[in-house]
């Protein structure tokens, strides 16, 4: 197994350096430590708290709740702890989701509407932003956005009127590998580059349900969580010296855990 890591990181390795044509050409290593850079977390001052439960649908923010009162949720799946955290909160939740049926929970101050979020209108997909404009969404709201690699097109499209309506964002950024490839890098840095005019970023997480690359030992998740915190909210912004946090916790409790080298921090 050793043999046959080696094998594959110095392939990695090669790829990334040396292929620039064909079907997949590369970034160079260059690039993908500044994109890393852009999105390290910082201690904005604020503490984090766990939303959801310990693993899968749980997440890292910080403690800021107060300052929110409504939330989109798409993406819902199965799995609804972290909506019925806020819910108990006195939250509103707002949940969307084209792939499962309504869920049902004890506490009612929630509405469901059965579309995937994307780039245009029709009976089994809707955009964000006539989701926000339909429920009159004002400047208190948190997102929390798991959507299987549409978050990509979402971001970019989303007006930035209502971009700066969050407070806290977490989304969770999936096939991050691709940041490996000249196309996939241009449509990921696109993305953070618009959120960070707006956000800081105070947490990321691996996720370990689809592993992770390793490229001139830097390892890069296939899926990736991130807690951006918007500007105006950031009380300092100091560098962390520490990862995982102590209140993260594996996705899959039965597979290996990722953990992130010191380039990420």
């Amino acid at each position: 197994m050793l043999i046959k890591n080696k094998i594959f990181e110095i392939i990695n390795n090669k790829l990334i350096n040396d292929y620039t044509h064909g079907i997949f050409p590369t970034i160079n290593h260059s690039k993908l430590i500044k994109l890393i850079n852009s999105i390290k977390p910082f201690d904005l001052g604020h503490d984090l708290i766990r939303v959801g439960p310990h693993g899968d649908g749980g997440y890292l923010i910080p403690d800021v709740l107060k300052k929110i009162k409504t939330c989109f949720s798409p993406g819902v799946g199965n799995i609804y702890g972290f909506e019925n955290d806020l819910l108990e909160r006195g939250i509103k939740v707002f949940m969307a989701d084209g792939t499962v049926e309504k869920p049902i929970l004890f506490n009612k101050n929630y509405e469901f509407i059965k579309k995937n979020l994307g780039t245009y209108e029709d009976d089994v997909t809707t955009t964000l932003n006539s989701w926000m404009e339909s429920k009159q969404a004002q400047d208190d709201v948190l997102l929390q956005m798991d959507i299987e690699g549409s978050e990509y097109e979402v971001v970019n499209s989303l007006d930035e009127l209502n971009l700066k309506k969050f407070k806290v964002m977490i989304i969770e950024f999936h096939y991050f590998e691709q940041v490996l490839t000249k196309m996939g890098y241009k449509i990921i840095e696109s993305v953070m580059k618009k959120i960070l005019k707006y956000f800081d970023v105070v947490h990321i997480h691996p996720n370990n349900s689809s592993g992770s690359y390793k490229i001139n030992k830097v390892v890069v998740p296939s899926a990736l969580e991130i807690t951006f915190l918007i500007k105006e909210l950031s009380l300092k912004k100091d560098r962390i010296n520490k990862l995982p946090h102590k209140l993260d916790s594996r996705n899959i409790s039965h597979k290996d855990d990722i953990f992130l080298d010191k380039t990420w921090i």
